[in-house]
Formats: C-alpha cells, structure tokens, sequence
C-alpha cells in the first residue's frame, strides 16, 4: 500500500518579529505557503485516484477476458464446437497480449470468432470418391456460408441462423439436406451388409 498521504506541514521558519516584514507580509507569505502545500496535496491525492481507476480498468478488463476465453474453450447447445485450448492458457495468453497492445488483441479475438463462426472445417469429411464427394462438400460449404452470414449480418446464434436459411433460400437448405440425407441412403446398405458379414461368421 502507498503511504498515508501529509495533509499537514510545519509553517516555514520565519521569525515572526522578523524587522524586515510587515504583519501584512507575514499573513501575505504564510497564506501563499498555505497555497502551495494545499495544491500539492491536492495533486497528490489526484494522481491516487487515477491510478486507482487505473487498477480497476485494468482489473475489469482481465475480467472480461477470462469471460471470453471461457466462451470460445466451451461449447454450447447453439455451438456445440469450441477452440481446443484450456480457458487458463487462452485467458492468460490474452491478457499478455492485451497489456503489450490491445489493438492485437482485438484482432485475435476477431480470429477466434471468425474460426468458430465457420464451424471448425472437419477435414476427415473430404474423401476420395470423386465428383459424388466433391457436389456433397460444396452443398455443405454453401450451407454453411450462409449459416455464417446470416450470423452476422442479423447478429443471431447459429440456431436461429440455421432457420433463416432453410426459410430465406430453402434452395440452399434443400440441396444440403438432399445430399445429407443420400449420404445416409448410402451408408445404410454398406451396415447392413456389414452386419450381416459378421453375423454370418
């Protein structure tokens, strides 16, 4: 803690039967030390408060950021995806960040957003089976992209985005869910032929 403030000085050491000074220009010299003890009290006492708002910003905004490492390192029922990091390390990591230049940290936080609004890509979904695979990705590359604008642009959660899409262009929706639901036609036969494989061994 700072030390305890002086708000109280000894008079200057002036004699007061001092030959060469009139009463008035004691009362004159003493009110003018007077003056200039109060001011730099005063100033003192204003630089404490500052640096004690400046404590408390800087306090909130470590707040904030832990909140927000929280957000993007769990998921939810409207995201059920998140950032692969422990809240711990991503908070702290922001919060360095933050004191060196909160413009950059701005900018990561941009970065975060923008990975988690696209859905955290599932690169084992792109296969090898040719022109079949590649109608199916870009169904779901479109979908998605209109989920993803229609997030920012009407600030909804992905849920509410998923049904502005399927009520705003149902041609995009209906193509995403054609091409999901034969990727299940097609993978229904192949498990029961597999179940029958091993029950017939």
């Amino acid at each position: 803690m700072s030390e305890p403030i002086e708000t109280t000085r000894a008079a200057p050491d002036v004699p007061i039967d001092a030959p060469t000074m009139t009463e008035d220009e004691r009362r004159q010299f003493y009110q003018s030390e007077r003056e200039r003890y109060q001011a730099e009290i005063d100033a003192i006492r204003v630089e404490a408060r500052l640096e004690v708002q400046r404590e408390m910003a800087k306090e909130r905004r470590s707040m904030q950021l832990t909140a927000w490492a929280q957000d993007t390192t769990a998921a939810t029922l409207e995201r059920p995806y998140a950032i692969p990091i422990e809240a711990k390390d991503l908070s702290a990591f922001a919060i360095a960040l933050d004191a060196f230049n909160p413009k950059l940290t701005e900018q990561f936080q941009g970065f975060m957003g923008r990975i988690l609004d696209a859905g955290l890509i599932d690169f084992r979904e792109i296969g090898s089976q040719g022109g079949a695979d590649e109608r199916e990705i870009s169904a779901k590359e479109a979908f998605d992209a209109a989920v993803v604008s229609q997030m920012k642009n009407g600030n909804l959660t992905r849920m509410q985005a998923m049904d502005a899409v399927r009520r705003d262009q149902p041609d995009v929706y209906e193509a995403y869910h054609n091409e999901s639901s034969r990727r299940g036609a097609v993978a229904a036969p192949a498990k029961a032929t597999r179940a029958r494989t091993r029950k017939g061994a």
